[in-house]
């Protein structure tokens, strides 16, 4: 600090004893999920329409506890871009979100329900393709099997390195990858 006089034209807040705190950031949300055993059957079977209204009720969680960015790093039908697009338009007050739409898994790998299962190297290309033109901020891998699945992904990992490092004529995507173990980031 020092010291000076704020600028005339700036207004001021004084917050007196307060300790005031920037926006925190989650940098790994599923916003589509509910915390119970039911998650996969359910959100496997469901219309875009509910997931979208839970995503809403916990984006505004996040807020209301001090989270003013998330990045959800799996959903269904690119909810969390159209979730997105709704606050960015002022619709309603709601964290930034950074989203990644499905996670590209193989045919019944991790996540699978989420609808974002590709085989092969176009498979994976032609994802990878969908989610820049939808808007996705990240590109989620999915390399290995988790606690709600224990299939492995690892070839979709490497095809999805490859594939969304971008060239010339393309833009090159940020990646997040799903990975369970400690030897899974050794081995890609």
């Amino acid at each position: 600090m020092t010291g000076a006089h704020p600028s005339a034209d700036l207004h001021v807040l004084d917050l007196g004893e307060a300790t005031l705190l920037p926006g925190l950031i989650d940098s790994h949300v599923h916003l589509a999920f509910d915390p119970d055993s039911q998650s996969k059957q359910a959100m496997a079977e469901e219309d875009a329409h509910t997931p979208l209204a839970r995503m809403r009720v916990h984006a505004g969680q996040q807020l209301r506890a001090g989270i003013t960015t998330v990045r959800d790093l799996g959903d269904r039908h690119h909810l969390a871009v159209a979730l997105r697009e709704h606050f960015t338009a002022g619709t309603e007050i709601g964290p930034e979100i950074l989203a990644a739409g499905p996670p590209i898994t193989r045919s019944r790998g991790h996540c699978w329900f989420l609808g974002g299962e590709a085989d092969g190297i176009t498979a994976v290309q032609t994802a990878v393709k969908e989610r820049i033109a939808r808007g996705a901020d990240v590109i989620k891998i999915m390399a290995t099997g988790g606690l709600i699945s224990r299939m492995g992904t690892a070839p979709v990992a490497v095809h999805t390195r490859r594939t969304s490092s971008g060239n010339a004529n393309s833009p090159r995507a940020r990646q997040a990858s799903h990975r369970a173990c400690p030897r899974s980031a050794r081995d890609r």
